[in-house]
């Protein structure tokens, strides 16, 4: 049986995303990050799937509960997936704590062309962090570092719009996250920021325009991250797709190393 729990009940599946240390499971969790959570037994559940407005959802427990699994993508097909065509992000990534959930999935699911892909997830050297960054220039001349507060988030709409998305609010995003920003001549340049921050991590989001890209500014705006999460006691996360050569790279000269890839199930809604 599948159903939805509400917000107050979580506690009952915090030890089933155990397995599944993921910073936007610890938001879900923890009411930052807008989400649905559905399990197989509101008494005793063994197997739970969060889902996330901005299209990461996450399993973790049993994947061999076969009827879990049958109602999981009735549901997805019938209600959820629906929803995100034709939205500004019109994709699905399932994130699972073992490769047989997508094992159990991606027959369920072929009539989307479901896809095996893969994250690449880094870990944080301090030590080297600290190595890499020294000497860095400021931001060339003409370039300004600020971080993101209300009036930023008030001048551009992509930021709010993010922020709403992935927090719910701007809101919530100040109470809760925190980010940077470079600007040139009134105009967002690059924005380094926490899509999730919780559980002790602050995931990294970074973002550069077109026009100003291999000037450094990743680089500049994103050690500024850096640098607030360890000031506020957090650890970043670097998580990118493995064949996203300059997220890796530029992971690498941040103080990251490569932990891992690992799978998840991606949808496409207009792909084909």
């Amino acid at each position: 049986m599948l159903c939805e729990i509400s917000q107050d009940e979580y506690s009952k599946i915090r030890s089933i995303f155990g397995r599944l240390p993921r910073t936007t499971v610890a938001g879900t969790l923890a009411g930052l990050t807008p989400g649905r959570m559905f399990v197989d037994d509101p008494y005793n559940p063994q197997a739970a799937f969060i889902w996330n407005e901005f299209r990461f959802s996450y399993l973790a427990g049993d994947p061999t509960d076969a009827a879990f699994c049958e109602e999981l993508a009735i549901l997805l097909d019938g209600d959820l997936l629906p929803q995100a065509r034709g939205s500004t992000d019109p994709t699905l990534a399932l994130y699972p704590d073992s490769p047989a959930w997508i094992d159990a999935l991606e027959g369920r699911l072929k009539s989307y062309r479901p896809m095996r892909l893969f994250r690449s997830l880094h870990r944080f050297d301090r030590g080297l962090f600290e190595k890499q960054a020294q000497g860095l220039d400021a931001p060339p001349a003409g370039f300004t570092l600020l971080p993101i507060d209300a009036g930023l988030c008030g001048r551009f709409a992509d930021l709010a719009f993010a922020y709403e998305l992935l927090w719910g609010s701007v809101q919530n995003f100040l109470s809760n996250g925190f980010g940077y920003c470079i600007l040139v001549d009134g105009e967002l340049a690059s924005a380094c920021d926490s899509p999730f921050c919780a559980g002790g991590w602050a995931e990294i989001g970074v973002e550069t325009r077109a026009a100003y890209r291999r000037q450094g500014l990743a680089r500049q705006v994103t050690t500024a991250f850096i640098r607030e999460s360890i000031r506020r006691g957090l650890e970043p996360v670097w998580e990118c797709w493995w064949e996203n050569e300059p997220s890796r790279s530029l992971a690498l000269h941040l103080g990251f190393e490569w932990l891992e890839d690992y799978p998840v199930l991606f949808i496409d809604l207009e792909g084909g």
